[in-house]
Order: structure tokens, then sequence, then C-alpha cells
């Protein structure tokens, strides 16, 4: 089995020679630990005598060798790798992941050659290579090392630590009922400086910080003891949705801290839901239908967020555990476009026939409202309504609702 570890030379051009250094380092001696524990890997005898998992081909590519050549042994094997390079390597306070390539060939495939081993397996990983670069996990589109990010990611960390994180809550509405139905926490930053830091750029500064699942439990236990203090849950059904980053799921523990919170808290689980952004559902790897499983068996609701920014075809929702639909704001705004307009139209329908709840989420006026409650939309969510409001002075049905007739009796 052939491994390459990847972007090395952009974290060498954007951090330095030692930065890339330290990166292959601990990378090759995690590689190492890891082969050390799965089974059936053959021993390498070096010249001084030591025995060692694999063998470094070049400073990002190595090679190891199984005793099975059964596909569940091949498979647990490069399974286990992948999921030891998904864990970021703390640097200077960011989190750096290298991509990974397999190249894999037995020696039944071909003749008793060793040589011709090694070429099928090579060959096989420059595809896999090709592939994966197409789709690379994290460092293609976005200069993410740029010395401002370098300095915000330190400055994030310490405000988590500090609780300088400051959450708000947005009112979802029942339009036909008017009343709450649930509140969807919102993120912000003032840093010291006196700069507003949006929610999507806190969450992207902690996905590359590597602490991005620190941060989503930090945030769910705060919004958690805010929605206690303000909501009975038995009395008012009102969720709490919650901003979940996929890389969240890449973490052994995080469904199981999350449940420990709700322990703790004596939350029912099914009060709370995770929105996914729907671009992250269908690119991003950490997301597979097991994972959202698992959270849909702990009685947790999943949202996709951000519904037809990505993908637009609402027919893939069948094959996910889905229990709402948050549709993108941009498409809400295009509603004079006939084709936005039968788009939306088509996914009422869709998500009536799967029991899907939608919500209809950038409602900024009066004659939007009036056309999506025409259209038959029976849930939203905007500025129309309300402003988000502090978590920590909310109240339900007051201060925060502008419009009078959406407020709780």
């Amino acid at each position: 089995v052939f491994v390459e570890l990847h972007h090395l030379g952009l974290v060498e051009s954007k951090l330095g020679h030692a930065a890339r250094n330290e990166l292959l380092t601990r990378a090759t001696k995690r590689l190492s630990i890891v082969l050390r524990s799965i089974q059936g890997v053959v021993p390498l005898k070096e010249f001084n005598g030591q025995y060692v998992p694999m063998a470094v081909l070049e400073a990002n590519r190595f090679a190891f060798l199984l005793r099975s050549m059964d596909d569940v042994a091949v498979n647990f094997a490069v399974d286990e790798v992948e999921s030891s390079m998904q864990r970021p390597f703390s640097y200077q306070g960011m989190g750096l992941q290298p991509g990974v390539s397999f190249g894999v060939a037995r020696l039944s495939d071909f003749d008793a050659s060793y040589d011709a081993l090694y070429q099928h397996a090579k060959r096989a990983l420059e595809v896999d290579t090709a592939k994966n670069l197409k789709k690379s996990y994290e460092l293609e589109s976005v200069d993410q090392y740029n010395p401002r990010n370098i300095s915000m990611i330190n400055q994030l960390r310490e405000a988590i630590q500090e609780n300088h994180i400051t959450l708000y809550f947005q009112p979802i509405y029942d339009l036909k009922s008017k009343l709450t139905c649930g509140v969807e926490v919102l993120t912000r930053w003032d840093t010291d400086p006196g700069e507003k830091i949006s929610p999507n750029e806190i969450f992207y500064l902690a996905e590359v910080g590597g602490f991005v699942a620190e941060l989503t439990l930090k945030v769910m236990e705060q919004a958690i003891c805010s929605y206690l203090s303000a909501v009975d849950p038995e009395e008012n059904p009102i969720k709490l949705s919650v901003n979940l980053s996929p890389k969240c799921l890449r973490e052994d523990r995080f469904l199981e801290e999350v449940g420990m919170l709700l322990t703790r808290y004596h939350m029912p689980s099914k009060m709370l839901s995770f929105e996914i952004k729907e671009a992250a559902i269908i690119e991003d790897p950490s997301i597979t239908r097991e994972s959202l499983n698992r959270i849909r068996a702990m009685g947790i609701g999943l949202t996709i967020d951000e519904f037809g920014a990505a993908y637009s075809n609402p027919s893939y929702m069948s094959s996910l555990p889905v229990t709402e639909v948050k549709l993108d704001q941009r498409i809400v705004a295009r509603l004079e476009n006939k084709f936005h307009y039968d788009s939306v139209v088509a996914l009422i329908r869709l998500c009536r026939e799967q029991d899907i709840k939608l919500v209809i989420h950038g409602v900024e006026d009066e004659g939007t409202l009036a056309q999506l409650e025409k259209m038959g939309c029976s849930f939203a969510q905007g500025h129309f309504f309300a402003a988000p409001v502090k978590a920590s002075e909310y109240k339900l049905g007051k201060s925060s609702m502008r419009r009078s007739r959406y407020q709780r009796a």
C-alpha cells in the first residue's frame, strides 16, 4: 500500500519551510504509530536491524505491506490511516491538515515480482492522487494562512476560553399559528479593535485552527442554558437550532460529548436540531449517511441549511435522514424569477410528501411574506419578524418581536 501526503508545498509557501518540516515530521510519526496498531502490517527490517512498519520512499511518500489480501483488511488499514490524517496537527495556534492518497496492489493480481507489485501500486497511487486533488480537503480555494487569519485564529482561541463569544437567538415562526416554533443560534465576536466578526468567519477560523468541535460544544452549552432559562420545552415545543461544521464529525467523541451535555442540562434531544450547509453535505467527505444516522438515532433533528445554494435538485433529500430544510435566502430574494418560483413550489410539495419541515430563511418585507404564504409556506425566519436578540436576554414573545401579529399570546 502506497501512501502520499499532500499540501506540504502550500503550507511551505504560506508559513515557511519550518512549518512544512514540522507537519511532515509529525505526520510521519503519527503514520508509524497507526501502522504499528494495525494487525497484519508486515514489519520491515532496516539496515541497523530495527523493525519498522513502513518504508520511506520519498519525503512525503511511504509504503507498507499487509499479510492479508482480503478487501476488509485492506479497507480497514486505509481507513485507519486516512482517519488519522484528518485530525489536524496543531502549529502556532492553527490546525494543519495534510491531504492523503493511496495506491493499493495485490501480489496475486500480477506475477510474483515485488517490482511488478511496486509499479502497480505506484500507478494506482497516481490515479488516486489526481482524483483527490480535484476535490482536496482544505487548501485549494482560500488563502487560509495569511497573516490576518493567523492572528485572528489565536485571538479567537483566547476569546473562546475567556467566554467572549456572544450568542444571539433569531426566532423561527409558524405562519399558520403565528407562534414561535424555534430559535437559531447565531454567534458574534467583537474583537479588541472593535471589528465585528460574522458567524461564518468565526466557524471558518475555528475550522482552520483545528478547534471547531471545541467551539461548537461551548456554543451549545451556553445556548442550552439561555434557552432553558427562557423556554419550558415541555410547555412550549420550541426547537433550538445550532450550526454544525462537518469537521466536528471527524472528532470521535463529539457526538458523545453532545449527549453528555443534553443529559447534564436535562435538555430533550428532540428539541435540538443541527444545521449543516447543503454544500458541506455534498462536498465534505466527513458527511456520510452513517454519521447523519447517528445524529438522528440520538433524537436530534437534522436541517439542511442554505438549501439550493449548491445543488438545487431536491430529489436527493429522500436518501438522507433529514427532518428540516432551510431555503437559501438568495433564492427567496429572486422569487420574481419564474424558475426560482417554480423551484420553490416544487420544493414545498416535496417536503409535504416526505414530511420534512421547510423553513424560508431571509424574509425581509411584507410583500415577500404574502407571496410565500400564498405559495403554501408554513415556516419562516428573517428580520421582517424579528432581529436577532442576545441569547442571555431572550424572552419568549417580548422585545425580540417586531411584528405584533407574530407575538405569542
